[in-house]
């Protein structure tokens, strides 16, 4: 159980930081946006809702104690909600035209840097993806704690003891 705690620690904590992340970066391109003009709003506003949710959560669910294992039904929404935008943010920068190709997304192939609009972009990608992943292994550490806890106080494992 201990092991548990200390891995639940861990990833909440992962969430939290990857939360703020996105926060980050999609106030960032909204800032841009609304100094560049037209871009993204709606997906970046999915994205930044999401984070905000999931930022309280994880802080919320950082304690360590037995009740925060009861949480893997929002765990998984939350994996899901950050797989929609990481497919919402990929798909946009193709939608869109810009050619963010080369090493990295930095550099388009005519040579010009897009303001390092390419590299910033698939970063917040790359957290929103990675925040999917830290709130899926959170939902499954849960369900295995929450079963093997409900396990032990069954009539059946009371009885043969």
């Amino acid at each position: 159980m201990i092991l548990s705690r200390l891995l639940s620690f861990v990833f909440r904590g992962l969430e939290f930081v990857c939360a703020i992340i996105i926060l980050g970066l999609g106030g960032h391109f909204i800032w841009r946006m609304n100094r560049d003009g037209p871009g993204p709003r709606g997906r970046l506003i999915y994205t930044e809702v999401v984070a905000t949710f999931a930022a309280l959560l994880s802080l919320i669910w950082l304690v360590p104690f037995t009740w925060t294992f009861l949480h893997y039904p929002m765990d998984i929404i939350l994996s899901l909600a950050f797989f929609a935008s990481f497919g919402a943010l990929f798909d946009w920068i193709h939608i869109n035209g810009l050619n963010c190709s080369g090493i990295f997304g930095v550099w388009n192939w005519d040579g010009n840097s897009h303001n390092n609009y390419c590299a910033e972009w698939k970063t917040l990608e790359a957290f929103t993806f990675m925040s999917g992943v830290f709130w899926l292994i959170s939902a499954f550490l849960s369900i295995h704690v929450f079963h093997r806890v409900r396990g032990r106080n069954s009539p059946k494992a009371i009885t043969a003891a």
